[in-house]
């Protein structure tokens, strides 16, 4: 299960793909430690994706391994 929404102006304290809400849409975008990377369909997507967004703000969820995992197979 996903944790709760944050904040977009909260940022993650590890790196990775988390979820986040882009004015309705849900994507992955990837988490460098310094900003958020352009939104994705897809978990896997995100990880190969390395464009910073424009929207740095959006707010945002953690992923559990497991839901990356199932995830990175879609």
């Amino acid at each position: 299960m996903p944790t709760a929404w944050l904040d977009g102006s909260a940022t993650p304290t590890r790196i990775g793909v988390y979820q986040r809400d882009h004015y309705g849409t849900l994507e992955y975008s990837y988490w460098s430690g310094a900003q958020w990377n352009f939104g994705c369909r897809s978990v896997l997507e995100a990880h190969q994706v390395f464009v910073a967004s424009r929207f740095q703000n959006l707010p945002w969820r953690g992923l559990t391994e497991e839901e990356c995992a199932t995830l990175t197979d879609q």
